[in-house]
């Protein structure tokens, strides 16, 4: 028999390139070749297609692989017809007319015209497609209920065909009821009441309907109500003077025939004393107070017997409050003699006491002093010259004498001038004294001097063109006009915009033959403080690339 032969392939890196080496071994078994079949599923309309292969494992073992792909089929919705004609005369192809609705019969109507050939010639036909609206025969039902009558309308909807359309058309299927209002409202005047003469209570009869299996029945329902009468009470009579006598009237109800009978008690009994009323009066002089004693006689109800009563009244004297003045004429412009009159109280009378007092008649020069105004520079001082009214007992002012004194200077201020360089402050005060304003002017002087401080400012390249750019040093200077420190360039340097072009070395071989190492070597424009080009280095490094996977390949049978 023949031998089997599989030849392994190895690759390994040399010299940055694959090379392979091959070793080959006898083999005596072979796994079977792939099988394709094919089957369709009527239940999914799909087409599967079964691949059974088998795979080598070392010499001896053969593993098989099953692999499913399912393919549904799509089927074409057109209809494609073909006519022959031996003749070779062909006739023109059929015109479908639109559908449109027949509102009558409620149904699509769809017209053809179609050609037939006949001893050679097309003949013109016309056919009608009628399709009738069909609908569900699903049913409905909806109730209402009028509250007022009582009664429950059922009405039922089926699908009927209307102009190509379903609509549910109602109609009146049963009447029934579902309240007893109307009877109930009818049934409130019926309403009857009367007396129980055996129990002596009130009764009251009434009736309403109830809703039962779709009609209403009549019920009757009475009602037992005790009833109350107003309670008694008692009413006394003021007592007879003359005869000495007290009538009492006792109110009370009695229940008869369910109402409330009223009746009436009558008592008599004896009130009143003798009318003899004795007084007494005297004074407490220490608090002035007159007091009256009344020793009378009343009646008691309890004791039916005459009680002595005792009532004190009292009531403290009072005097004038009033007091009236007198007033002589001023003597000599310096006084006048008012005489005061009034009451004072003494035991239980009262008595008149006149006080007489020397008083001042002389009038004073009033003088007032007004504050500085917040707008104005003086205030005023104004004099008030008063003498002696005699009718009306009091200074009267005669004239005002008024003038006027500085009370405020003007407000300072302060100026600032530059000068050769040297800022000089001018301060201007002014001070008041004895009603002036003194001036006084006081001067400063401060030299401007300008920090050591350095600024540079860098411009950029632009977008297109070679033209260089430049780095400017500025310094502070002073301004001796202005009294300020500006920036004044000192330096400048002029830095290229353009560097040479990017250069890409060949490739070569590396890490002893198993990578690839390319350099780039190239410049860039340096930009803010620095000026030039900066030179940068690439590498990049790619390893050789080889499949580490074997590769079984079987040789022709020896």
């Amino acid at each position: 028999p023949g031998y089997y032969y599989i030849a392994t392939y190895r690759w390994h890196v040399k010299n940055c390139r694959c090379l392979s080496t091959v070793a080959k071994r006898t083999c005596r078994k072979r796994c079977n070749p792939t099988k394709t079949s094919r089957r369709c599923n009527r239940v999914t309309g799909e087409w599967i297609t079964r691949k059974v292969s088998w795979k080598l494992r070392g010499c001896r073992t053969c593993v098989q692989r099953v692999r499913e792909a399912r393919t549904p089929v799509h089927c074409r919705r057109k209809t494609k017809r073909t006519k022959r004609c031996d003749k070779k005369t062909e006739c023109p192809k059929p015109i479908v007319g639109k559908r449109h609705c027949d509102h009558e019969s409620s149904a699509y109507v769809t017209r053809t015209t179609y050609w037939l050939l006949k001893s050679g010639k097309c003949v013109k036909r016309r056919r009608v497609k009628v399709s009738q609206v069909t609908c569900s025969h699903s049913v409905k039902r909806k109730s209402v209920c009028k509250a007022k009558s009582g009664v429950k309308l059922v009405y039922i909807g089926v699908l009927k065909p209307k102009g190509c359309r379903c609509v549910r058309q109602w109609s009146l299927e049963n009447r029934l009821r579902c309240n007893c209002n109307r009877e109930n409202n009818e049934a409130k005047q019926d309403r009857r009441k009367y007396c129980d003469k055996h129990r002596n209570l009130k009764v009251t009869v009434t009736y309403r309907y109830v809703l039962k299996k779709g009609s209403c029945v009549r019920k009757r329902q009475k009602r037992y109500r005790a009833y109350s009468c107003p309670p008694s009470f008692t009413e006394k009579k003021k007592c007879d003077v003359k005869r000495r006598i007290q009538v009492t009237l006792t109110h009370y109800s009695v229940k008869r025939k369910c109402s409330c009978v009223r009746a009436v008690k009558r008592r008599s009994r004896k009130c009143g004393c003798a009318h003899k009323v004795r007084r007494k009066r005297y004074c407490r002089r220490a608090e002035g107070v007159v007091v009256t004693e009344l020793h009378t006689e009343r009646w008691s109800h309890k004791k039916e017997r005459c009680i002595k009563k005792k009532t004190t009244k009292s009531h403290r004297v009072s005097c004038s409050q009033k007091t009236h003045y007198s007033v002589t004429k001023c003597i000599k412009n310096k006084h006048y003699v008012e005489t005061k009159v009034y009451e004072v109280r003494k035991g239980c009378r009262c008595i008149k006491r006149r006080v007489k007092k020397r008083r001042n008649c002389h009038c004073k020069t009033i003088t007032r002093k007004y504050k500085c105004p917040k707008a104005g520079f003086t205030r005023r001082i104004v004099t008030q010259i008063r003498r002696w009214d005699s009718a009306k007992k009091r200074c009267k002012t005669v004239r005002y004498v008024t003038r006027r004194i500085r009370c405020r200077c003007p407000a300072g201020g302060r100026k600032r001038l530059c000068r050769a360089g040297s800022w000089v402050t001018e301060t201007i005060s002014f001070a008041l004294r004895h009603g002036r304003c003194y001036k006084r002017v006081k001067r400063r002087k401060q030299r401007v001097t300008c920090r050591h401080k350095i600024r540079r400012r860098y411009t950029a390249c632009k977008k297109t063109g070679c033209k260089k750019r430049h780095i400017y040093t500025m310094k502070l200077k002073l301004d001796s006009k202005r009294c300020s420190c500006y920036y004044a360039v000192v330096k400048r340097i002029a830095c290229p915009c353009c560097c040479p072009k990017t250069v890409k070395h060949p490739k070569r071989c590396v890490k002893d033959g198993k990578a690839w190492q390319q350099v780039t070597v190239g410049y860039r424009v340096l930009s803010g403080k620095k000026c030039g080009c900066k030179r940068w280095l690439k590498r990049k490094t790619r390893p050789v690339a080889c499949t580490k996977l074997r590769q079984l390949v079987w040789q022709p049978c020896d």
